[in-house]
């Protein structure tokens, strides 16, 4: 009799603690994947700063700035620029304003000011037109490419696209039609019969 009421108040104590340590292991998790993340970036390897970046939002814990920023510009590298600009939007409205111009805020938000500037926001169907876009006036820098070919591939593939474009003159198969640098989504539907500028 001694022993269990001595087990019994040991057991109650453990059933009470067991929530905390769950969420102390998540909190452990989450650094663990922080120092990932930071070291994953630094050698440049993005793919794996992406795994890593979508581990950490599966804690469902806050995140901090830097987070979404290195998760903003491993979707850059993957000319996913939507997901990217989404990030840093989450990151921003999550996090103090910072005037330190080398803070994670300013680099932010000048990242988040560039896709304003080179972007625009588009949702792509089909139609009775051909998958094949064409951007006459291929951008020149990698990142614009990459996002033009995302656009393309995945078009090619026979889906529809959602996201940005560098800003510039489009055809999808012979339909024209214009992306604009900060234009919220438009929808295009490739109509092949008639020609949209």
């Amino acid at each position: 009799m001694r022993i269990l009421s001595r087990l019994v108040p040991a057991a109650l104590a453990l059933l009470i603690a067991l929530p905390s340590l769950a969420g102390s292991s998540k909190e452990a998790e989450r650094y663990r994947l922080q120092q990932e993340l930071e070291k994953l970036a630094q050698r440049n390897a993005w793919p794996g700063v992406e795994r890593t970046y979508l581990s950490l939002k599966a804690l469902e814990l806050p995140l901090t700035l830097n987070d979404h920023l290195l998760g903003a510009q491993s979707a850059i590298q993957a000319g996913q620029m939507l997901d990217a600009l989404t990030r840093l939007q989450i990151g921003l409205a999550e996090a103090t304003p910072d005037d330190d111009p080398n803070s994670p805020y300013a680099t932010a938000q000048a990242l988040k000011d560039g896709f304003d500037a080179r972007y625009g926001a588009v949702q792509i169907t089909l139609g009775t037109c051909g998958p094949i876009l064409f951007m006459p006036n291929k951008p020149f820098a990698e990142q614009e490419r990459q996002a033009y070919m995302v656009a393309r591939t995945r078009l090619l593939d026979g889906e529809s696209f959602t996201g940005l474009l560098p800003a510039g003159e489009y055809r999808l198969d012979v339909f024209a039609f214009t992306v604009e640098a900060g234009q919220s989504v438009t929808p295009v539907v490739g109509n092949c019969g008639e020609e949209k500028k």
